[in-house]
């Protein structure tokens, strides 16, 4: 631990929340809470959520106070409640936090249940969302119903072993810098929970990346064991897990069961992808811990699109989506670039492509660069004895030749027409606002 202690004294300084913004935090969501609870009345109560509730936040902008309006569980359509109670409060009651906060603007987001996103000056965002008050998980109707279990589950484990906090705060900037945090569909990685709860496992940090470290190696072989963590000991073993999770929460192959929710794999939507990246970062930390494995490096596209065009043919692919929840957004953009990049691999072309996703702008950009825009495609026919297959393989291909008895003919691609070809799905894939150049 000695070997890694600078480094880490260092990068807690640097990712910890500054005193300042963390008093204006807790004045925001004091006073948030205050007006919320002023109008829910006796049908419900407000409570402050999240990684800020959990003293688990990093410096990392924009800051999120989420703010759960907890329904009782005997009212049926806590949607038009929620409604009603948000309408006076952005009536009565914005007009005077914008005097102590300044401007703010307002957003309704769409989800299994509509919420607000209030977005506050200083890169201060706050989240008003409608759940169920529940005391267990089997009571909830919704996911989002189980978050405040998750905050007491955390604060609970805090309490009895402080220095969680400052190796939870090393662990979430780690993965943030590595492109290894966030649950959203296009990210497919860990969320902010899964990453408390596994150092909460692990107990430190680097018993974490020790852990890690051999994740990537498990993963290469043919008859790969799922890595599976289970901290309340609810299941004998894997085996025993697997038989009683939903199917459909198991194929990442990483198993981490919530602890106040045994039928739930917090780590669902993990990748093999980002495992993989996330393992290799944990072995180079380990061997040369460094400052730079917390800090998230900004990719220049510009840069890395000028130093592609002095060897290759490069089209920079702008695009954004239709759908306005930003999440689902991004997810629809990734599914896009996707599409395009395992259409050009079907046609056997070799190229270098990479992906960037402003979520501040709601915008994609995909580099696609290639050594030459003309490609050449061998494709297999049918075998000479089949005689009428081979005639109409004849009329719909040209420059056809026999080898081995069997027909093949040579594709003669276009790339930068391929390209225009490929994009014109945008529309039915809820893609907009397409704009493609060539340097």
């Amino acid at each position: 631990m000695m070997k890694y202690k600078h480094v880490l004294i260092k990068a807690l300084s640097i990712i910890s929340v500054p005193d300042s913004k963390l008093k204006l935090l807790e004045n925001v969501a004091k006073d948030f809470k205050q007006e919320l609870s002023n109008l829910v009345k006796d049908h419900a109560k407000a409570i402050i959520g999240g990684s800020f509730a959990k003293q688990t936040m990093i410096n990392k902008p924009p800051f999120d106070v989420d703010i759960f309006i907890a329904f009782n569980k005997n009212i049926s359509n806590i949607q038009k409640k929620f409604n009603a109670i948000m309408r006076n409060f952005l009536n009565s009651k914005l007009n005077k936090l914008e005097q102590k906060y300044g401007p703010v603007s307002v957003q309704l987001l769409h989800g299994s249940r509509d919420y607000y996103r209030i977005a506050l000056s200083n890169d201060v965002v706050v989240e008003i969302v409608p759940i169920y008050n529940i005391s267990k998980a089997n009571q909830a109707v919704n996911i989002t119903d189980v978050s405040p279990l998750h905050v007491k589950y955390v604060r609970k484990k805090i309490k009895q072993e402080p220095k969680l906090i400052n190796h939870i705060k090393l662990a979430k900037a780690f993965f943030y810098a590595n492109d290894c945090y966030g649950a959203e569909s296009h990210l497919q990685a860990f969320s902010g929970y899964a990453i408390e709860l596994l150092i909460i496992h692990y107990r430190n940090f680097i018993n974490f990346c020790k852990a890690a470290c051999k994740w990537s190696q498990l993963l290469k072989k043919k008859k790969c064991n799922k890595i599976f963590i289970d901290i309340e000991n609810y299941y004998k073993n894997l085996s025993h897990a697997l038989t009683m999770l939903n199917k459909s929460k198991t194929y990442s192959n990483i198993i981490l069961i919530d602890p106040v929710d045994k039928f739930r794999n917090v780590t669902a939507v993990v990748s093999d992808e980002v495992l993989i990246r996330l393992s290799k970062a944990c072995c180079k930390f380990l061997n040369r811990p460094s400052i730079n494995f917390f800090i998230k490096k900004q990719l220049n596209i510009e840069k890395k699109v000028k130093q592609l065009a002095r060897n290759y043919n490069v089209f920079l692919l702008e695009f954004s989506s239709v759908k306005q929840k930003q999440d689902v957004a991004a997810a629809k953009c990734k599914k896009f670039a996707n599409y395009l990049v395992e259409s050009l691999k079907d046609y056997k072309i070799n190229f270098k492509h990479f992906y960037v996703y402003d979520a501040t702008r709601s915008k994609a950009c995909l580099v696609l660069a290639f050594k030459q825009l003309r490609h050449q495609l061998f494709m297999k026919g049918p075998p000479l004895k089949l005689a009428k297959e081979c005639s109409n393989f004849k009329k719909r291909h040209k420059h056809v030749f026999i080898k081995r008895a069997r027909l093949y003919c040579i594709k003669r691609i276009n790339i930068r027409d391929l390209i225009r070809k490929l994009i014109g799905k945008a529309r039915e894939m809820y893609i907009s606002d397409v704009k493609l150049s060539e340097l």
